[in-house]
């Protein structure tokens, strides 16, 4: 009994209407303790008792074992008690619940059309863009805004912004055929209402079953294709979230936590180590640098092998700061990589580093699955795509210079190649 109590208050919180049904093993035509106890505890959530005669029957007595709760009495318009007595003891219950369905609200959503993209005028375009800016600009900001700029403007022109209404859920399995036969039944319909003809009616009812059945093989197939191929868990739950089934996290911040009280909650440890910063301390270890010895750290240049190799390793197509996904990167090759080229080694060979990149989106992810609170959330900072193949190529560097020079425990082993 603990168990389903503690089961039924997590789920419950997440739905309007709830009906519990079942053989709870504890008689509630008697004082009994488990009875009791039942009737406490769906008192304790505002659930009542449908009030069914006993449900169970032996030779000597009969007892009410199977129950059914609902948190709105007045929403059951029914429910009815039958004797199987030649399949079970128990009787066949059953309720009528009135639950109506939220109606969809029209929802606008902001994206872009590649469908009809010019994949050769495109990329006309991106390569008459002046990369020569790119490669003569003496600061690293300029260098990151000008590609910034350039790639922007080129999508924009190809694949503009655009806005839309949602009214209906999508329905991408509803093929042109089977669109067509859907507008032929609804005109057999009007038909049917026009002129009460019952050979229309006959058409009408043979079509609309036809139709039925089409959707039905139609959406069987697509959601077949669409889960065949997932292998990890976390593309099939992006897939569940993208079709309904598993709600999705962007809607998970209660109202009583504000987006301000998130920010303050996620930048604390930073504003209480601010006095002693990181900044502070490389500050003091810049003046006891060693002149050049073949033992020391040196960066190295960028190859445009080791570029491509990491540019693409990341999955991940979020947008950062900068509005750029992975896909626009991949979209404006090869015409970008020689400007990328020069943004990294310029980086690494003056020590400098973009502001821009220096900056995230900041998304809160719930630890929990109802959360209440700011302490429920946990923040990921989404970067700039052109910041994670910078921090990866950086990230090698050290490790094999690490490696090569002995400098980690042999004792080690974690987070470590091999």
């Amino acid at each position: 009994m603990s168990d389903f109590e503690e089961a039924f208050l997590q789920y419950s919180q997440a739905y309007k209407s709830n009906i519990v049904m079942g053989d709870f093993n504890a008689d509630l035509c008697s004082n009994s303790f488990d009875a009791n106890n039942l009737k406490s505890f769906f008192l304790s959530v505002s659930m009542d008792i449908v009030p069914y005669c006993p449900t169970h029957h032996t030779a000597t007595n009969s007892t009410w074992l199977d129950v059914c709760a609902v948190n709105d009495l007045s929403k059951v318009s029914g429910y009815s008690q039958l004797p199987v007595a030649f399949l079970s003891s128990h009787d066949l219950i059953s309720v009528s619940f009135l639950s109506i369905s939220d109606k969809i609200e029209p929802r606008e959503i902001i994206y872009r059309d590649f469908k009809l993209l010019n994949s050769q005028a495109f990329k006309l375009d991106i390569e008459a863009c002046d990369w020569s800016q790119v490669f003569t600009a003496t600061s690293i900001d300029t260098k990151v805004d000008l590609l910034n700029t350039f790639v922007r403007e080129t999508i924009n022109k190809h694949a503009s912004v655009r806005k839309a209404q949602l009214r209906r859920p999508p329905a991408p399995w509803l093929d042109n055929n089977i669109k067509t036969l859907m507008r032929e039944r609804d005109a057999l319909y009007k038909a049917f209402r026009r002129t009460r003809s019952l050979v229309v009616r006959d058409k009408y009812r043979v079509l609309r079953g036809r139709v039925k059945a089409m959707i039905l093989a139609a959406k069987s197939k697509h959601y077949t294709s669409k889960f065949r191929g997932l292998k990890d868990q976390k593309s099939i739950w992006r897939e569940l979230r993208s079709i309904g089934i598993a709600k999705s996290n962007e809607d998970n911040v209660p109202g009583n936590v504000s987006l301000e009280d998130l920010n303050n909650f996620f930048a604390e440890p930073f504003e209480r180590d601010r006095h002693a910063s990181t900044v502070d301390k490389l500050a003091t270890m810049t003046s006891r640098l060693v002149p050049f010895r073949d033992g020391n750290f040196y960066s190295n240049s960028v190859t445009t092998e080791c570029l491509m190799r990491n540019l693409f390793k990341s999955k991940s197509n979020a947008k950062g700061i900068d509005a750029i996904p992975l896909a626009f990167l991949k979209l404006c090759m090869p015409a970008i990589l020689l400007p990328i080229l020069d943004i990294f080694n310029f980086s690494l060979t003056n020590s400098v580093y973009p502001t821009l990149w220096k900056s995230s989106l900041v998304r809160p992810i719930p630890k929990i699955k109802h959360p209440g609170s700011k302490q429920d959330f946990r923040p990921i900072s989404i970067g700039c795509s052109l910041f994670k193949s910078l921090e990866r190529i950086v990230f090698d560097q050290v490790s094999d210079y690490l490696d090569l020079y002995g400098h980690l425990d042999p004792y080690k082993s974690g987070f470590r190649k091999g």
